[in-house]
């Protein structure tokens, strides 16, 4: 019994021995952060002379500075530079004395800093940084100045001395540091663009900017045979968006160098996919001009010129019947000349679109489709796509059971890759057209486990609209007509859509379908390319449903609005952070997240 008493306390006293030193230092923490400095003291210089970690000097000469102890804070700093060998106690006592009022001795800290730098450029770098952590940018800048001259200026700093200029918002010598780096060498321009794309200055319209582009137009006219200077101005013209000037640049270095086109190639190809039309049609129409284009990319000049011609004619909202049957002519003409597979596929589905959807020949566009389908002209997955584009036009036509048909091969040929979920989907759609809702969704339900995550999302929200709405021996007439108004538009009938949308409405006020009435609505209006109205559905959503599944999805379409056509990028940005903040969870987060950071000008790497 004795032995037991005696290892207990034995016990208690070492856990007691343990424990103190960690209420101290618990103690000391808690009078640090309530700026109670006296006590704190007490237990630092306790804690600092039993243990002298880097956490308990810091604190305890802060709280010496504090209480302007700085004779203690002096002797605290000469000590541990004795004791320990760690490059930044020199700065601690600079900065000491700079509080004191010695800025002479600072000074002199400072300069035997510069004095002994090692030649080393790592070195020098991780003193210039230990320098900026601590906000003294102008002595950091003297490091690499300093420092370069030590190393025969064997390693250049510019890119750091250019970082450093521009937290001291000098923008002129910052653009002047990164022109200096190209001087020495121009394989640093990649460098020089991944840095002035990270800064957070160099946004369309901003004073950078503009200094940038003055400098680099005077070193191409000093320079003209350096192309760097100008690859760097028209990479600043398309992170403005300014796709004209970019042209420009890129023509005047095609001719300059006697190149085969590819430059002005790609600077086309890279308008065309950010909607600038025109100067992706005057790139091409440039390089059909051009005697010593390569016949590869004459043919592909071609094909590219013609499909951005019909994407800037559809882009309208009411396209000439004139001009569309110019487009068609120039598409049938192509085809003519082309025998790759994939051209005649790529071509053939867009000239089909053109005339099934804009000039209304949907007897035209099925035989195209149906030609190409049985011919040995293209794979099976592209006779797949052509089957489902055939389908779909043959819905425009109310021959709604051929088309279910079509969907029905494609989706036994491909039942395990996605454009077999794709055409089993659409089936599905079929089958809601015609009411037969049960049917349907067995079918959607298999598909919200689909590997594409749009095609899940679209059949779970199909699927949920059908059971809310067949549950409890709920009539099945509001459904019905639902299904016809989605399928009117899909056939284009918008009013006839808008009638049985609005029958639902008045016979059956308060529905259940109420938010995706204003979302079928949305679509009708965006179809037409009636912008505002599209935009007044939107926000319906999302003031009156904002727990509803369309929400999010409303959010991010109205966003989409703001930014592609009603030209205000400043809501854009903020519908898109909404669904950030507002539905984390939502399918769409990350979409929204990529475009949010590409709206604020923020790179998009990680």
């Amino acid at each position: 019994m004795l032995q037991q008493v005696v290892l207990a306390c034995s016990f208690l006293l070492t856990s007691l021995i343990w424990a103190q030193p960690s209420t101290n230092s618990q103690l000391a923490s808690y009078y640090y952060q309530t700026k109670e400095y006296e006590k704190a003291i007490l237990y630092y210089e306790t804690l600092y002379k039993d243990d002298p970690q880097k956490t308990y000097y810091k604190a305890l000469l802060d709280c010496y500075v504090q209480l302007t102890s700085f004779k203690k804070a002096e002797k605290l700093v000469k000590q541990r530079i004795k004791g320990h060998s760690e490059d930044f106690l020199q700065l601690d006592l600079a900065d000491v004395y700079a509080k004191s009022g010695e800025v002479k001795k600072q000074d002199q800290i400072y300069q035997d800093i510069f004095n002994d730098l090692p030649e080393d450029p790592s070195k020098i770098i991780e003193w210039a940084t230990i320098f900026e952590k601590r906000n003294k940018i102008d002595q950091a800048l003297k490091i690499y100045e300093k420092g370069s001259k030590k190393i025969k200026h064997t390693y250049p700093f510019h890119i750091e001395i250019a970082e450093l200029y521009e937290k001291k918002e000098k923008y002129e010598l910052m653009v002047k540091s990164y022109l200096d780096l190209l001087d020495i060498n121009d394989s640093y321009l990649s460098q020089v663009q991944a840095s002035l794309a990270s800064s957070n200055g160099f946004v369309k319209g901003a004073k950078q900017n503009q200094i940038l582009r003055e400098a680099l137009l005077k070193k191409t006219q000093k320079h003209p045979d350096k192309i760097m200077y100008t690859d760097l101005l028209i990479w600043l013209y398309l992170k403005e968006q300014n796709y004209k000037m970019a042209l420009l640049q890129t023509k005047a270095i095609d001719k300059r160098l006697k190149e085969e086109g590819s430059r002005v190639f790609e600077l086309a190809r890279l308008c065309q996919k950010n909607k600038a039309y025109d100067q992706a049609i005057e790139g091409y129409l440039y390089l059909k001009e051009k005697d010593n284009l390569s016949a590869l990319l004459e043919q592909k000049t071609k094909t590219a010129l013609i499909q951005t011609q019909r994407e800037k004619l559809i882009a309208m909202p009411n396209p000439p019947k004139e001009e569309l049957e110019a487009i068609q002519k120039a598409y049938i003409d192509r085809l003519s000349e082309v025998s790759r597979s994939n051209d005649v596929f790529t071509l053939t589905k867009e000239l089909s679109e053109i005339e099934a959807i804009y000039l209304s020949d949907f007897q035209k566009a099925t035989t195209r489709l149906d030609d190409l389908v049985k011919s040995n002209k293209v794979s099976k997955t592209q006779k797949a796509e052509l089957k489902i584009q055939l389908a779909d036009y043959l819905i425009l036509t109310d021959q709604i059971w051929d088309a279910s048909l079509y969907y029905a091969q494609v989706e036994k040929d491909f039942k395990y890759d996605q454009i077999g979920e794709k055409a089993k989907f659409k089936n599905a759609k079929v089958a809601f057209y015609t009411s037969e809702f049960k049917w349907a969704r067995a079918q959607l339900d298999v598909l919200k486990g689909s590997t594409s995550k749009l095609i899940a999302n679209d059949a779970m929200w199909l699927s949920v609209l059908i059971t809310d709405n067949l549950q409890n021996d709920s009539l099945e007439e509001p459904l019905q007509f639902f299904a016809k108004a989605d399928l009117y538009t899909q056939q284009r009938k918008y009013t006839k859509a808008f009638a049985y949308l609005d029958s639902i409405t008045a016979q059956y006020p308060s529905h259940n379908l109420e938010d995706e009435i204003l979302f079928q609505k949305y679509t009708i209006e965006r179809l037409q390319k009636s912008y505002e109205n599209a935009a007044g559905y939107l926000k319906k959503i999302i003031s009156e449903h904002p727990d509803d599944i369309l929400a999010d999805n409303a959010l991010f379409k109205l966003a989409e609005l703001y930014e592609n056509h009603l030209h205000n990028k400043e809501e854009a940005k903020n519908n898109y952070f909404a669904i950030l903040k507002n539905y984390p969870s939502s399918v769409l987060g990350v979409e929204a997240r990529k475009r949010y950071r590409a709206l604020k000008g923020e790179p998009l790497s990680d």
